[in-house]
């Protein structure tokens, strides 16, 4: 398997999306991740009727064989969410970031697991209850959202998140969620793996 050197388009926060997309291609990576997230992307602006044709305008002039990708929403996102409403937005948000990616002519959307809320009690049997119903309901939602994206040709990658109330955080809990494939983030399971090793004291991996 051929690893591709890749990079995201945020990589210059402080320029905006198109001037950041564009240093970006000028490093010549293999491989670019649109990331449709702050500082770059508001999620009112993902819906707006323009903004669809301002990433098919950035990417219209790159090469065919750098690989696109887009990042779905995620600091304000939450697919696991407790309230009925809060999963609704969540698949909202993602059904847009899928039709984008498609667009593009990516083949992959990436999304975050979202988190455990409210926060977990000390108690274990308490936050393995709700860890439990939290992958549930992050399963329930991707595979809502797996369907929509195998009619439009694109992969659905859910990646590992460090943090205590992270529902996916080490590569070999993926097996929890069948529904999607699988975007391993080495940063964050590095983090992981520290916080795992460091520990003062036993905590539960899921």
């Amino acid at each position: 398997m051929k690893i591709k050197i890749g990079l995201p388009s945020n990589l210059f926060p402080w320029l905006t999306l198109e001037e950041s997309f564009l240093k970006v291609v000028d490093l010549k990576p293999e491989a670019i991740e649109i990331v449709l997230d702050k500082p770059h992307v508001s999620l009112k602006s993902l819906f707006e009727p323009d903004f669809a044709e301002k990433l098919k305008n950035m990417v219209s002039t790159l090469p065919r064989k750098l690989e696109l990708s887009i990042h779905a929403p995620f600091q304000e996102v939450n697919p696991a969410s407790p309230n009925p409403a809060g999963k609704m937005e969540a698949l909202k948000i993602f059904r847009e970031s899928l039709k984008l990616t498609a667009l593009i002519g990516g083949k992959v959307m990436v999304v975050h697991p979202g988190w455990l809320t409210p926060p977990p009690k000390i108690l274990f049997f308490t936050r393995k209850v709700g860890l439990i119903k939290a992958r549930r309901r992050l399963r329930s939602l991707l595979a809502e959202l797996s369907r929509q994206a195998e009619s439009l040709n694109v992969k659905v990658g859910l990646e590992n998140v460090h943090g205590e109330l992270s529902l996916f955080r080490l590569p070999r809990e993926a097996h929890h969620f069948p529904e999607a494939f699988y975007t391993f983030d080495i940063g964050h399971a590095y983090i992981e793996a520290c916080l795992l090793y460091t520990s003062p004291s036993p905590r539960d991996r899921g």
